[in-house]
């Protein structure tokens, strides 16, 4: 077995229905572990949800990462909802499935 695919800015939804704002490009083989599609998916969600709460273009989300100017962290509100908790330069915003909310400075 063997596909490809490309993951294209702008074009569908993540599993979690988020856009996905990244271009990829995955070739899928019999060697490839199943859920690769759906890193794939979940790290463009997060890199979208970034581009949104911090007003940020993909390039400049790429480039912060690899700089590890984010701080990012796991946790669940009062309502049991789970987000990633991230802080930039100053900034901190909740990411959740489907929506970001910006934290008062």
């Amino acid at each position: 077995m063997q596909s490809e695919f490309t993951l294209c800015r702008g074009q569908g939804l993540g599993q979690s229905g988020v856009p996905i704002f990244m271009e990829t490009s995955l070739r899928v083989t019999a060697d490839t572990p199943p859920n690769a599609k759906e890193m794939y998916e979940e790290i463009s969600a997060l890199v979208g949800g970034l581009m949104k709460a911090f007003d940020l273009d993909e390039a400049a989300v790429i480039s912060a990462l690899e700089r590890d100017a984010f701080s990012m962290t796991f946790d669940i509100d009062g309502n049991g909802n789970r987000f990633v908790l991230a802080e930039y330069e100053g900034r901190t915003a909740r990411l959740y499935a489907g929506a970001v909310k910006l934290e008062p400075h």
